[in-house]
């Protein structure tokens, strides 16, 4: 992918075995890595949060269609605003840059849209320099990206609000990095769910060119297990002799939506965040790009 000029892996430093790996995986797949600059990643768990806050680096409120909050999730989000801004301060020829998590690898359909006679790769060349966008996702939790049927052959508009975030691949311009500064600045969101509440023109490709790993393992096969066993076993069994379900008492109906409209959502707050938490509610806000957003959880933290 000769178009992008730049490459950003962001990592922390203990994650060796990681770097050499995607360092391998773009080699591997034709990629310049001379383009490639490594991000030192903010290590999320020397975080002191009300230090942070009072220096304005984070916001005292936390926003997430989730509730999920851990001293990572900061590291993580401050960690991307550090390479839009290293991207922001290169010389006016470069143009676009692709943002990687160290976590993240290349998938076969990247591979095949870098052959150089494929029809697809030539359609996303085409269509990357006729669209208006800042933002262009290349991997999601899934296979496949969540987004909105139009006339193109490769790059979709993305789905503003979809059922999983993510911020392991992404490609940027400096337009669309100007716009995610200034949209998670203090920090108020997770660097995923910012991709999607900022003032961006986002666009996606409707396959993920950039799965997640967990371990030797993709995360989306990971998060389909995951659901399976919630959603098969967990939350409900089938008892076959009597065709009947039965809800389990510990969870019963967790996670589903109950008669006057309500659904439950389960608040993700680590141990080692528990003390700097306030109060928690889910107030409607109007996110950076203008937009009206209720149900979310908002977490109110102690200066």
């Amino acid at each position: 992918m000769n178009w992008i000029d730049k490459i950003y892996i962001i990592s922390l430093e203990r994650h060796n075995n990681r770097r050499n790996q995607i360092f391998a995986d773009l080699h591997s797949a034709g990629f310049d890595v001379s383009k490639i600059e490594w991000i030192h990643a903010v290590d999320g768990s020397k975080l002191d949060v009300i230090k942070s806050i009072n220096d304005g680096v984070i916001s005292d409120t936390f926003i997430d269609p989730q509730g999920m909050l851990t001293k990572s999730v900061y590291g993580c989000a401050l960690s991307h605003q550090k390479a839009y801004k290293q991207f922001l301060e290169t010389a006016e020829h470069i143009k676009t840059a692709l943002i990687l998590e160290d976590d993240a690898s290349v998938t076969h359909t990247l591979l095949r849209m870098c052959l150089t006679k494929e029809t697809g790769y030539n359609k996303l060349i085409e269509e990357k320099d006729s669209f208006d966008w800042d933002v262009i996702v290349m991997g999601g939790q899934y296979k496949t990206i969540e987004h909105l049927d139009t006339n193109s052959f490769v790059l979709k508009e993305m789905k503003r609000y979809p059922v999983s975030y993510a911020a392991h691949s992404y490609v940027i311009n400096k337009g669309g990095a100007k716009k995610l500064i200034e949209s998670n600045s203090p920090i108020q969101f997770a660097a995923d769910v910012n991709l999607h509440l900022s003032d961006v023109k986002l666009y996606c490709t409707p396959i993920s060119y950039f799965s997640q790993k967990i371990g030797s393992m993709d995360k989306w096969t990971l998060v389909q297990l995951q659901s399976k066993f919630k959603y098969d076993v967990l939350y409900t069994q089938e008892n076959w002799e009597t065709d009947e379900i039965i809800s389990s008492t510990s969870y019963g109906d967790y996670g589903s939506t109950i008669n006057d409209g309500d659904v439950f959502i389960t608040v993700g707050i680590t141990k080692e965040m528990s003390s700097n938490i306030n109060t928690i509610d889910f107030k409607p806000f109007t996110a950076p790009n203008g937009d009206e957003i209720d149900g979310w959880v908002n977490i109110h933290l102690n200066k």
